[in-house]
């Protein structure tokens, strides 16, 4: 069985002109991230591998706090961008999985407080956040909770004690639909006081803790029985505090370090803190079970972590500048379960090997967007992708590798000179070099596509988003390229990011210029379902991309399968060898629903087809798929077969709305991409 090593890897930007937190880090599906980052301001999603996704909104204001909601979106707070409003007035903005908005909120502030500071979702699917009342110069502490589309049911102010001021920076849904929250009260010039208050489900107090000699919240999360852990930024060092469910405290555990503590519970029942630039794991009962610094050289103030699902962690946070107070930029970091980034490196460069010698000299043109594979002895893969200069980097620990360029990547015009490889790492901080060289045997344009959606709704207050991807991974330029994409007969089309040029029905054109080898791009369409389609109904998407022919002679028979209708009750099957001729025959086999309804062989000349006649019946999906030449397969990457699929020709829906996607739906050419 193989099996993937838990992977590191790291992800910068900046420059930021001022010292700002970074905001959290979440997860995004399985094994994806997304965290805002302040030096665009932008929302990024980080793949498994830390490379961002090239769509990150731009949400247009300062975003304080992100918080994950139960439909894999998010919520976000921040100052509101209504000018309307008074400054400092608070909003809510609501994002889907994929970072786009669902809507955003503004919150007057003179009647719900300024400086809102976390936002979260509650139990019965709506929000809460929390803000500072300043009327007549106070600053005392503000909970407002709302319906599920941001509209304000109530707001509550917790009048300060004491002559002091209230800072609340965390607010909780307890487990009895009741709110937490955390934060410190202060005298101006004296240090500060930790406090919790815990409200019933209308906001009014149930209880409150003050916690002597402390003095800032840096963090505060519930815990697996249902009681509380706090980090806590003391005036000389920090500390981690285990809270009962009525915030008695049931452990502390100071650490001599000028740090601010984000602490979170692992599956486990234990902790991780990550304080400063270190981590630190505790037992269930406060002791050390081990720290880490991952990167000591960066200065790295970490701001918050999650988990990972192959046991390692994933941290973000600023890197400081040698001036004090400024921060050089945004940093997430994903490192083992052991909290150690590898310091060893297998890197290298991919290239187009000009001189035939699988050297990488001067003048060679880089490769960008292959992946290339580190294999150890016990069958553990290691990934990393060459960027825009064809450079790729790989950190590993000790042992023996073989490194492969993922075949996915080539093309017919690209002739690999020296691959698998084989490197070795034996001590640490070491570095190996290997340059992985591609012969070119024509300079020809080699086009793929992919369409895929993101979500799938009917209605018009609904959204259905395809995501357009684009390669040249030829040899030269593409000229003119352009894409053709067939919509679903349900999908209402709304509009997109790059300009339609041309559309007949439902088939929409969209001009790409001209496409250099080795650049890749991406494009959104955006419409809904009609309500007029079944609750259920598969509904496919096709892209062709242009050009798309193959400018060498080819070799070997190349299968493609075609579907039409020539009457209601009439299917045709169509073969077409746009190959060379075919020496030996291929099987067939049709199927109706689930049940393989004929099969045969055929053998056919070049440009030769072949044409299967069958009667349909209502309400029932038709299907064709033809095995393809080892030749194709190889040369070209093609899927093993060739395939087409049909509904009845009589305009029924399929008696059952996910049969499609039963059946292996891979593209059967890399210029032609399906999805359903």
């Amino acid at each position: 069985m193989t099996t993937i090593q838990a992977q590191t890897w790291v992800y910068q930007s900046g420059p930021l002109p001022i010292m700002v937190n970074a905001a959290r880090i979440l997860p995004n599906g399985l094994d994806d991230y997304v965290f805002f980052d302040y030096s665009g301001p932008k929302l990024v999603q980080l793949d498994r591998h830390g490379n961002p996704s090239p769509f990150q909104p731009n949400l247009g204001n300062y975003i304080q706090n992100l918080a994950q909601t139960a439909d894999g979106g998010y919520i976000a707070c921040g100052a509101s961008t209504d000018t309307s409003l008074p400054q400092y007035s608070p909003e809510l903005v609501k994002l889907r999985s994929d970072g786009l908005i669902e809507w955003r909120m503004g919150y007057n502030a003179s009647v719900y407080g300024e400086d809102v500071m976390d936002a979260q979702p509650t139990l019965d699917g709506g929000y809460v956040f929390i803000t500072q009342d300043h009327t007549n110069n106070q600053f005392d502490l503000q909970l407002t909770k709302t319906d599920a589309q941001g509209q304000a049911q109530w707001t509550r102010i917790y009048p300060h004690v004491d002559s002091t001021h209230q800072f609340a920076a965390f607010v909780r849904p307890s487990t009895d639909t009741g709110y937490v929250m955390a934060g410190n009260k202060s005298l101006f010039g004296s240090p500060s006081t930790v406090f919790l208050i815990k409200v019933d489900a209308q906001g009014d107090t149930v209880w409150s803790r003050y916690y002597a000699n402390t003095n800032i919240c840096s963090s505060f999360e519930r815990t697996a029985d249902g009681g509380y852990i706090m980090g806590v930024h003391l005036v000389n060092g920090c500390q981690v505090m285990k809270l009962t469910a009525t915030g008695m405290v049931d452990w502390t555990r100071t650490f001599p370090l000028g740090g601010y503590p984000i602490v979170q519970q692992t599956a486990d029942g234990a902790y991780m803190t990550a304080i400063a630039g270190e981590m630190i794991r505790l037992n269930a009962n406060g002791t050390i079970r081990w720290r880490q610094t991952p990167l000591p050289n960066l200065g790295i103030n970490f701001i918050d972590w999650t988990r990972a699902p192959d046991g390692g962690y994933v941290l973000s946070g600023s890197v400081a500048n040698a001036i004090p107070m400024i921060w050089s930029g945004v940093i997430v970091i994903k490192t083992d379960s052991a909290g150690v980034v590898l310091n060893s490196t297998l890197n290298g460069q991919v290239f187009v090997d000009q001189n035939n010698d699988c050297l990488f000299n001067t003048g060679d043109d880089s490769l960008s967007g292959f992946v290339v594979r580190a294999t150890d002895a016990n069958g553990m893969h290691w990934y990393g992708t060459s960027d825009a200069h064809g450079r790729y980097r790989i950190p590993v620990a000790n042992g023996t590798y073989n490194l492969t360029v993922e075949q996915a990547q080539v093309n017919p015009y690209m002739i690999p000179c020296n691959t698998p490889a084989a490197a070795v790492i034996n001590g640490a901080g070491q570095t190996v070099t290997t340059d992985f060289g591609f012969r070119i045997s024509a300079y020809c344009p080699y086009m793929t596509v992919n369409i895929a959606p993101t979500i799938l709704r009917r209605g018009i207050d609904s959204s259905a988003i395809y995501v357009v991807q684009y390669c040249n991974n030829g040899t030269a330029m593409a000229n003119n390229a352009s894409i053709d994409i067939l919509l679903d007969s349900h999908y209402v089309f709304q509009g997109s990011t790059l300009p339609v040029a041309n559309q007949q029905g439902q088939t929409y054109q969209f001009n790409l210029g001209n496409v250099p080898h080795g650049t890749c791009g991406t494009f959104y369409l955006y419409g809904y379902i009609d309500t007029s389609a079944a609750f259920g109904q598969i509904h496919c998407a096709e892209a062709q991309i242009y050009p798309d022919s193959i400018c060498v002679p080819i070799e070997y028979p190349v299968i493609q399968a075609s579907s039409i209708c020539r009457d209601p009750q009439t299917l045709l099957f169509i073969l077409t060898n746009t190959g060379s001729d075919m020496t030996q025959p291929m099987q067939y086999h049709v199927f109706e629903d689930h049940l393989m309804l004929s099969q045969g062989t055929f053998i056919l000349d070049s440009l030769e087809q072949d044409t299967i006649v069958l009667s349909t019946q209502q309400g029932h999906l038709y299907r064709i798929e033809a095995n393809q030449s080892i030749g194709a397969r190889n040369g070209l990457q093609l899927d093993r077969i060739a395939w087409a699929f049909n509904n009845d020709c009589q305009g029924g829906i399929i008696s059952s709305a996910t049969l499609v996607n039963h059946y292996y739906t891979q593209d059967g050419s890399p210029s032609r991409s399906v999805s359903c």
